[in-house]
C-alpha cells in the first residue's frame, strides 16, 4: 500500500513538472489558447486534409471536404477557424459554426480579407503560419503572402479563439493579445455606439489650432461627431461627444497658469465643464512627465498616420511618429484613443504601455513651460 501511494505521488510529480506542463496550445471548453513564446506552428490545407506541425493543434474535428478545421470543439454549434471551400481548388480562411456530429457548417461570420475589403482565396496546399513573433500569415501554395493582420513587432504573445460566447468575448472571435493582456487585433470589428472612427489615409491632414477662448479652429472643419462642443478657455475640445459624462480629447489648461497639455478628460456639454482630472496626457517618451505647450497649441492628424502636438511656431513637441496608421479610433465611454494599421491591428494606444516599435516621440521645445509635479500612479501619466 505504501509502495502504491509512493508511486502515485511520483507519478503526479512527473505529470506536474514534465508531462502535464502547459503546452504551446491550450484547448479549453470555451476557448483555445496558443502561447507564441513556446514556438510557432504551420497548418497546411493539403488535398487529403489539414495537417499541422504541432500535434497539439485542436483540429480533430472537421475533416470533411467543405471545411478543414484548424481550431474546433466537440460540441455542435460552436465556432471553428479553418479553411472553407470556395470552389473546386480555392479556399477561404474562415470562421463558422461547426457541427461535428454530422460534419456540417453554418455560414461564415468572418473571412480573411485584403485591405480593400475583398475576401482572399487561396489554392490547396496553402498554409496558415503562426509565427513565434506573434504574427499570423496566410501563404499560398507557392509560399506567397496572401493575408496577415500585420502584428509583427507589436508585442503579441498570445492567441485566443473563442468557440462560444463568454463574459470575455463573443463566440467565434479570434484575438491576439500582448504581454500586458491588451488586445492588439481581433477578427470581429466591435460595433460601439459611442466610438469615433476617423480614416486618416483617405483624407487630407487635419490641423487644429487652439484659440484664447474660442476653442479649437480646425482646417478642414471637423465633421460631426468629432467636435460638437468646442469647449471653454480651460478645456478646448478637439474630439467631444454631444452629451454629458463622455470623454473628450483636447487642450487642457493647468489651473491659473499659462501651461497647457494635450489631454483626455470627461466633458459635460450642458455645463461647459470638465469633470475631474484628465485620465491621459501626452508625455515625454517613456517618462511620466506631460509635455507642456503654449496657449496656441496645434494638434494635427496627418495623412501619413502621425498624430502630433506642436507649439504656436509650429515646432514639433510630441508625435506618435509615422506609424503607418490608417485609422484613428476614440471611445467616448472609456476615453481610449487608438491608432490602427490597414489590417485593423492596434499599433498605438493612449492608455497602457505603447508597443516597443511605436513609442511616441518627444522633441524638446525651445521655450520651457512650467510642468507640475503629478502623482506618478495616475492614469494621466500613462506613457504615450
Amino acid at each position: 500500500m505504501v509502495c502504491s501511494t509512493a508511486m502515485l505521488v511520483i507519478g503526479l510529480l512527473i505529470c506536474t513538472f514534465v508531462l502535464c506542463s502547459s503546452e504551446n496550445v491550450l484547448p479549453q471548453h470555451e476557448k483555445f489558447v496558443l502561447k507564441f513564446r513556446r514556438g510557432g506552428m504551420v497548418c497546411t490545407n493539403e488535398q487529403s486534409g489539414l495537417t499541422c506541425t504541432s500535434p497539439r493543434a485542436h483540429h480533430d474535428q472537421g475533416t470533411v471536404s467543405s471545411h478543414r478545421n484548424i481550431f474546433s470543439s466537440e460540441r455542435d454549434g460552436d465556432y471553428a477557424l479553418g479553411f472553407e471551400r470556395a470552389s473546386d481548388d480555392s479556399w477561404f480562411l474562415s470562421i463558422y459554426a461547426y457541427h461535428p456530429s454530422n460534419g456540417t457548417a453554418g455560414s461564415s461570420i468572418w473571412r480573411a480579407s485584403s485591405v480593400d475589403g475583398s475576401e482572399v482565396q487561396v489554392p490547396s496546399n496553402s498554409s496558415l503560419v503562426f509565427l513565434q513573433s506573434g504574427n499570423l500569415e496566410l501563404r499560398g501554395s507557392e509560399g506567397g503572402l496572401q493575408w496577415t493582420p500585420n502584428t509583427w513587432g507589436l508585442g503579441v504573445t498570445e492567441l485566443v479563439f473563442f468557440f462560444r460566447g463568454s463574459s470575455k468575448s463573443a463566440g467565434g472571435n479570434l484575438i491576439l493579445f500582448d504581454s500586458a493582456n491588451q488586445l492588439v487585433w481581433q477578427s470581429m470589428r466591435p460595433l460601439k455606439t459611442n466610438e469615433l472612427r476617423l480614416g486618416m489615409a483617405s483624407r487630407s491632414d487635419i490641423v487644429c489650432t487652439s484659440g484664447e477662448s474660442s476653442g479649437m479652429d480646425c482646417n478642414p472643419a471637423l465633421e460631426f461627431p468629432m467636435n460638437p462642443s468646442r469647449g471653454t478657455g480651460n478645456h478646448r475640445n478637439v474630439i467631444s461627444y454631444n452629451g454629458d459624462g463622455k470623454y473628450a480629447l483636447g487642450i487642457e489648461r493647468l489651473a491659473d497658469t499659462a501651461t497647457f497639455f494635450l489631454s483626455i478628460y470627461i466633458w459635460n456639454q450642458s455645463s461647459g465643464t470638465a469633470t475631474g482630472p484628465s485620465i491621459w496626457r501626452a508625455s515625454h517618451g517613456r517618462s511620466s512627465i506631460p509635455v507642456a505647450v503654449d496657449e496656441h497649441a496645434i494638434v494635427a492628424f496627418r495623412r501619413n498616420g502621425a498624430f502630433e502636438l506642436r507649439d504656436h511656431s509650429n515646432k514639433l513637441l510630441w508625435t506618435t511618429g509615422q506609424t503607418g496608421a490608417s485609422e484613428l479610433g476614440f471611445n467616448f465611454d472609456t476615453g481610449d484613443l487608438f491608432l490602427y494599421n490597414r489590417e485593423g491591428s492596434i499599433i498605438w494606444r493612449s492608455g497602457g504601455e505603447a508597443s516597443l516599435q511605436y513609442v511616441a516621440l518627444f522633441v524638446s521645445p525651445t521655450t520651457e513651460y512650467p510642468v507640475p509635479k503629478l502623482n506618478p500612479g495616475s492614469r494621466a501619466l500613462a506613457m504615450a
